[in-house]
């Protein structure tokens, strides 16, 4: 059960990191011209992953399930926004560092690299916490 709900965590991070990379496109205001291939296959890795989130969860049992969500609500900024900067320095053609945060975002709550890095390690360690004690 721990390896399933693993994988659950993992493709819940999938997802989370494809979002933020489809963010840097709509972002970076260029649209169809972001980048070198089409769009649209963003589109369709976050339907699939999507689809597969779905199949795996069906497979869990409740508090699986609910350890990978709860890990996951915590995690989801660093993998978010760690592709978002990614996506943005390969469309803007600049090189933030793995550590960058934005100056000028416009979130409404907005966390600095160690504080999503921390996090995330929270969400990992809660979540298999949870699943292990449960077994």
């Amino acid at each position: 059960m721990l390896t399933l709900s693993l994988v659950l965590l993992f493709l819940l991070n999938l997802y989370a990191s494809i979002s933020g990379f489809k963010d840097s496109i709509l972002y970076s205001r260029t649209a169809a011209d972001a980048t070198k291939y089409n769009e649209h296959l963003l589109y369709i890795a976050e339907r699939v992953v999507v689809l597969v989130i779905v199949a795996v969860s069906t497979q869990l049992g409740l508090i699986p399930a609910l350890a990978a969500i709860l890990g996951f609500a915590l995690m989801f900024s660093f993998s978010h926004n760690q592709s978002y900067y990614l996506g943005r320095n390969i469309i803007d053609g600049t090189t933030h560092g793995f550590t960058y945060s934005s100056k000028s975002s416009t979130a409404k709550i907005e966390m600095g690299f160690k504080l999503r890095a921390t996090l995330f390690v929270l969400g990992l360690v809660l979540h298999v916490g949870i699943v292990a004690c449960t077994r």
